[in-house]
């Protein structure tokens, strides 16, 4: 199974664990809006991020008959502008498939994002990191995640999935 099945088969799983009328999703890398057309299909306001302006028309235009969806514009390293708790953040590490591949994701603004993150999460809440390191940058990246998460308080839980006979495949860390 691929990590985006296996990603998208956790995020439900976690999604209906929390027995919210209304939850509060956050895509913080919406790139071409795939992840966003799972989670819109959810109860509740879902914030689509992404630094590109391209990436936020692509996921506009396939989301555009969901309702309590909200586009920003703008980097994911400060999370305080949603005024609502988070239930689910997710991340798609990398660049926007199709494109400039010298536009990325990068370690500081990732962790800054991260730290930004925890102080929005509901109880119960769950990250999901999505790495490639394939890319120029993704090795630096992978690293200062795994750093940051080994530093984490211990009343949070890390559970981090790669293919061991795939050392390309995408890694997934899901913070609970």
């Amino acid at each position: 199974m691929n990590p985006l099945k296996i990603s998208h088969i956790l995020w439900k799983e976690h999604l209906k664990s929390m027995d919210k009328e209304s939850l509060c999703m956050v895509d913080a890398t919406c790139g071409n809006g795939h992840d966003s057309l799972f989670l819109s299909s959810f109860k509740g306001t879902l914030h689509c991020i992404d630094i590109q302006e391209k990436a936020i028309d692509q996921t506009k235009k396939r989301l555009s008959k969901e309702k309590n969806v909200q586009f920003h514009h703008r980097s994911h390293q400060d999370l305080s502008f949603i005024k609502e708790e988070i239930d689910l953040i997710v991340y798609n590490l990398g660049y926007l498939p199709g494109t400039n591949k010298e536009i990325i994701t990068k370690a500081d603004t990732t962790v800054l994002s991260l730290q930004s993150a925890l102080s929005k999460l509901s109880k119960g809440a769950m990250i999901s990191i999505m790495i490639y390191t394939g890319h120029k940058g993704g090795t630096l990246e992978k690293e200062s995640i795994i750093h940051f998460i080994k530093n984490l308080p211990s009343n949070y839980s890390i559970n981090h999935i790669t293919n061991p006979l795939k050392p390309t495949c995408p890694e997934i860390i899901m913070i609970t």
